[in-house]
């Protein structure tokens, strides 16, 4: 049998660079502009909402200059229509008037909730602290054991 040579591999690193892709590609670097620009107005909208409603709703995106968010129900609209002056206010204070002027507000029931926002620490909750992981790792399946009989 001949022998046949090995084929030439690329390097994990030039397989894994993104940054010649980007350079031969406009549309590319338009879109992940624009998905850098959504990310920072979900952030600065989750810091200029209530406690109860971040993480609650998701900015789906802007159209003329309307900010249009994605919520799971209709009580968590409402509650935000409570509020929507006074985070418009807000959110127009960090990314610019001329770039918000309103927001609309649509229910997604298959949105789901960011809970990045919403996780409880272990020091915020004293009662764990004194217990071993096996400890708490028993109670839960305890818990799910009784809600399955």
């Amino acid at each position: 049998m001949p022998y046949k040579p090995q084929p030439k591999h690329k390097r994990l690193s030039d397989v894994l660079s993104h940054e010649r892709t980007f350079k031969k590609s406009r549309a590319l670097k338009q879109i992940l502009a624009q998905a850098s620009h959504h990310d920072s107005i979900e952030d600065r909208l989750d810091e200029c909402l209530p406690e109860l409603l971040r993480g609650e709703l998701i900015v789906a995106g802007i159209e003329d200059q309307c900010l249009i968010l994605h919520c799971r129900s209709a009580a968590i609209a409402t509650r935000f229509r409570f509020e929507q002056d006074k985070t418009l206010k807000a959110l127009q204070m960090r990314v610019g008037a001329s770039r918000v002027q309103s927001i609309k507000i649509q229910i997604r029931p298959f949105t789901k909730k960011k809970t990045y926002n919403k996780m409880v620490k272990l020091k915020d909750r004293p009662e764990l602290n004194n217990k071993t992981t096996e400890q708490r790792l028993d109670e839960a399946l305890e818990r799910l054991n009784s809600r399955s009989n």
